[in-house]
């Protein structure tokens, strides 16, 4: 092959790798800034009543409050009292009450902190926005909670607003381990693995709001979870209790959209770094 023929060929790759750059580098940058910049990860959780977002600036609580007549904001932040202060002045001017919650999204929900959110939930006055920092773990595992007390929605469904963090780091064996152990390295999500787990034992109906209360106020202390805890998991996220597969249609819903969405930007960074490296080679 003529050597002019070759220069071509390799600026016309190079061209190539540029273009898929670029668009690469845009379609990141556009998601993470239309889904949580903008519009602050808002989602609907159960229309007309339950909604879910990162946190809000005052604009966003101001535009909300019209759009959607919030009556009730929960903030999971409950530790972060400035937050939680300056959150507090804009939902008061606003008309809406403001409900301080704390969770973590790194560990379980323990026995009291769940008894809370409940109760919360429940008396909870109707629309309410439920929010942490931005709106993907405590946020999701809070929303799926409210699906099942509030939509009435059926478990399976309601639980695909928990977000299940990527990676097996989240999945330890916990087998030589203290109990208390798991609230270092388990998923504020993985809570409704064990709700899961209890109503198999139980032989229970899961999809029941009450039964759901039930195991909440009989949830093993935390030194007692590890016996729960250990059959229930795999090392990989998308892993049932049953070692099988997630359905693909799983991950194009509710907070699963974001995930897919990262891998598949993933995959087409190791592509085109592989093209890259490929046509360097033949240059």
């Amino acid at each position: 092959m003529p050597r002019s023929t070759k220069i071509r060929k390799f600026r016309y790759s190079r061209s190539i790798q540029t273009i898929v750059s670029i668009i690469l580098v845009l379609s990141a940058v556009g998601y993470y800034y239309f889904r949580f910049i903008v519009n602050a990860n808002m989602l609907e959780v159960v229309p007309g009543k339950v909604y879910r977002s990162g946190q809000p600036s005052e604009a966003d609580l101001g535009k909300w409050a019209d759009k959607y007549g919030f009556k009730t904001v929960i903030n999971l932040r409950a530790k972060e009292l400035k937050v939680i202060k300056k959150e507090e002045l804009a939902t008061e001017h606003l008309g809406m009450k403001l409900v301080p919650v704390y969770l973590s999204g790194s560990r379980l929900v323990s026995p009291e902190e769940l008894s809370n959110l409940i109760e919360v939930l429940e008396t909870a006055e109707i629309p309410v926005l439920i929010h942490c920092e931005s709106g993907v773990d405590r946020a999701g595992f809070v929303s799926a909670v409210a699906a099942l007390a509030i939509g009435h929605e059926g478990f399976d469904r309601a639980k695909q607003q928990a977000y299940v963090p990527p990676g097996p780091w989240k999945r330890q064996d916990f087998s030589n381990t203290r109990g208390d152990y798991i609230y270092d390295y388990a998923h504020v999500s993985d809570t409704l693995r064990l709700y899961e787990n209890y109503c198999r034992q139980e032989n229970v109906d899961k999809n029941d709001w009450q039964q759901f209360k039930k195991w909440a106020r009989e949830m093993p202390a935390s030194a007692d979870l590890d016996a729960q805890y250990r059959p229930v998991f795999g090392y990989f996220p998308f892993l049932d209790s049953k070692k099988r597969f997630f359905p693909i249609y799983t991950l194009l819903k509710g907070a699963y959209v974001q995930f897919s969405i990262e891998i598949l930007v993933v995959v087409l960074l190791i592509w085109y770094t592989k093209f890259c490296l490929k046509a360097a080679k033949h240059s």
